[in-house]
């Protein structure tokens, strides 16, 4: 026995050292793990980050030609309004307006993106105040997704049934404007597209500011290299998720 305590006594320090190099061993490979993990996670965030970047970014574009469009078919609107009031007859220049009634479109925003996110799990971004942003700007898309469907459906039923030939959004020649002037459909569709225009301009430039708003966020978020112009923005509808008079 007394052999025994003085060989684990002679061979302790050793067994010690081994114990230690196992355990710092262990350690190391879990750190390891870890920081490949969380490299990973960096990694596929930004690559998140940079394809909402670029989406958004877009979707911004998409925003000014949706304005640029809805006021030519509010114009056409409200011009067609006037000759109808005035009692004006045809002319070869009403084909324009008749065609670009059909211009009206909602402020939609490219999916894609978002989709990609959530199917990662949007909870991968850390910062609440991007997420409900992001999750606040694409839920607020979706209330677009069918808003003008009903007036190009009303568009499509006139159009075959009152004009002989129609050139895209350039040109709608009516059959008999005079009767086409007493048609209460197409009255309708007049004051609609009037209407909505309004709406759908502030909405347009209410989602483009917010689109701006997300972008910063991001660049303030992400490592990547980003750059973007300073804009206002203002709360415009009171489900809107936030205040700013000026992004900084």
């Amino acid at each position: 026995m007394k052999r025994i305590f003085t060989t684990l006594s002679q061979k302790w320090p050793e067994y010690l050292l081994e114990i230690l190099v196992i355990t710092v061993g262990i350690l190391g490979a879990f750190a390891l793990n870890n920081w490949n993990e969380e490299r990973k996670e960096d990694q596929l965030k930004n690559r998140l980050f940079k394809e909402l970047h670029s989406r958004i970014r877009s979707d911004t574009l998409h925003f000014i030609n949706t304005l640029e469009d809805n006021e030519k078919a509010g114009a056409s609107a409200r011009f067609l309004k006037d000759i109808i009031k005035n009692n004006e007859p045809y002319s070869e220049g009403l084909d324009t307006a008749l065609a670009q009634l059909r211009m009206l479109k909602s402020p939609e925003s490219d999916y894609v993106a978002f989709d990609r996110l959530n199917n990662v799990g949007i909870e991968i971004i850390d910062n609440d105040s991007l997420k409900n942003e992001i999750i606040h700007y694409y839920q607020d898309s979706r209330r677009f997704v069918t808003f003008d469907d009903h007036l190009h459906d009303q568009l499509d039923k006139l159009y075959p049934k009152y004009f002989t030939r129609k050139w895209g959004v350039h040109k709608a020649k009516p059959e008999d404007f005079e009767t086409l002037k007493r048609v209460n459909e197409f009255t309708i569709i007049l004051d609609d597209v009037d209407r909505l225009t309004n709406v759908l301009r502030d909405r347009t430039n209410h989602r483009r500011v917010l689109a701006m708003l997300i972008l910063r966020l991001i660049e303030e978020e992400s490592t990547l290299n980003f750059s973007i112009e300073k804009t206002p923005y203002k709360k415009v509808m009171k489900n809107d998720s936030i205040i700013l008079e000026r992004i900084r």
